[in-house]
């Protein structure tokens, strides 16, 4: 980016991490594709539809001009809005090859585009003799990500191995290399939900759970976090879970460690953990310290017991500056005795208290899962899916949430994950 851009850039991040934990002004425009319902500590409800058509470079410059007066909640959205500014310039799309059938193997490549346009750099192919990529994990700048690869076949890939790679991008070119980090054990449940790369790109964090029966750990395996150093490939750290829970008292199907992210700081990292005490909670785990277990080095920042509700966690971010927790879900609405249906949310919580300050819900149709967020979680990326499709095939789209507003992001197509 440019001098400028970069001035723009800081300014729009600024103005968007002013923004408070409470519902923005009414705002409705046509053509809604995300319709959601806010509500904050006056429980009030906001309808939100999504932006006009694209704006000028000079009505953009005046935009972010304005933001940066605080005076953003007042001006019309655009496709071209500065909202994508905050986001970094670059983002990594995993994106499926050939034409979709229910039946065929999951085969992805890496495609490596300019977050607000949407312009392809490069086409990334696993090497050999990997066929995919599972799962892609970025830094804070938009220009370091971890790639996961394997070589898929049509049955489940239960004790496959998992390669790393590194992705560098810079000055619209992309290069890629191996990392000395392989996964030759049973792979985790949740493999592109359990890496994060640290936001200065130096460490990477794996999440493990592994499978189980009878809902009790598989013998010899594993549930932790691991910390890898990305220059070396040296497993700095490893933490178990323990003691495992006994049959019976814990989630249905044993311990888990899941959905890591890191603070800015790089020290801390948040995880998606169940325990025999607390199930699908969310840990801060310090790094440096020097415990035997993710129990003796972590504490439990946001519980999820006593709810009336039956949610399904699709995802869990720590904000970088370790203030807030975004969660995604999909809640269960009660229809009848023997019928639901599942309805998207997001929560965000106060790390602080442990308490949910804000949410949002979406239409029945979709599923969301929270990919991104800005420094203290007042503008967050969400990808949509719809869960109703009678083919359904994992795609997805997305869009940055901020001030009240939804702006779409350009993703290429048939894209199944995404990562900045």
């Amino acid at each position: 980016m440019t001098s400028i851009e970069d001035r723009l850039s800081a300014a729009m991040q600024a103005a968007a991490d002013s923004v408070p934990d409470k519902p923005m002004a009414p705002l409705r425009l046509p053509r809604s594709r995300f319709r959601l319902a806010v509500s904050g500590g006056h429980g009030r409800l906001l309808t939100l539809v999504a932006p006009l058509a694209a704006a000028t470079a000079m009505a953009a410059i005046i935009t972010a001009a304005a933001i940066a007066h605080n005076v953003a909640g007042r001006l019309p959205v655009t496709r071209s809005s500065a909202a994508l500014r905050i986001l970094p310039p670059y983002h990594v799309a995993l994106t499926y090859v050939g034409q979709f059938k229910s039946w065929k193997i999951r085969r992805t490549e890496a495609v490596v585009a300019r977050t607000r346009t949407g312009h392809r750099i490069a086409t990334i192919t696993p090497p050999a003799p990997y066929n995919a990529f599972v799962a892609v994990t970025g830094s804070a700048d938009g220009r370091t990500y971890v790639l996961a690869a394997q070589q898929l076949t049509r049955t489940w890939q239960q004790y496959a191995p998992t390669r790393f790679y590194e992705l560098r991008v810079s000055h619209g070119a992309a290069t890629l290399s191996p990392l000395a980090i392989v996964l030759h054990h049973e792979l985790p449940t949740y493999l592109p939900r359990s890496i994060a790369l640290s936001q200065d790109g130096t460490r990477l964090a794996i999440a493990e759970t592994w499978p189980t029966r009878s809902g009790q750990v598989l013998a010899g395996s594993a549930v932790g976090v691991r910390i890898y150093d990305l220059a070396t490939g040296t497993l700095e750290h490893s933490w178990p879970v323990l003691p495992p829970p006994p049959p019976g008292k814990c989630c249905v199907f044993g311990p888990q460690a899941a959905e890591p992210s890191w603070e800015a700081n790089g020290r801390y990292l948040a995880v998606d953990v169940s325990l025999a005490h607390c199930s699908q909670c969310v840990a801060l785990l310090d790094t440096s310290a020097t415990g035997r277990s993710v129990q003796a080095i972590s504490k439990v920042i946001v519980r999820t017991h006593n709810r009336h509700y039956q949610e399904d966690w699709t995802n869990t971010i720590i904000t970088p500056d370790g203030s807030r927790v975004i969660r995604s879900a999909l809640v269960s609405v009660k229809v009848t005795r023997h019928t639901s249906y599942d309805v998207p949310h997001i929560f965000r919580y106060s790390v602080a208290s442990g308490e949910a300050t804000w949410s949002m819900r979406g239409n029945r149709r979709a599923g969301w899962t929270v990919v991104w967020s800005s420094r203290n979680g007042h503008s967050i990326v969400v990808a949509k899916r719809n869960e109703y499709d009678p083919r359904p095939t994992g795609f997805i789209t997305a869009a940055i949430f901020g001030a009240g507003r939804w702006t779409r992001v350009p993703l290429p197509a048939k894209t199944v994950a995404v990562a900045w």
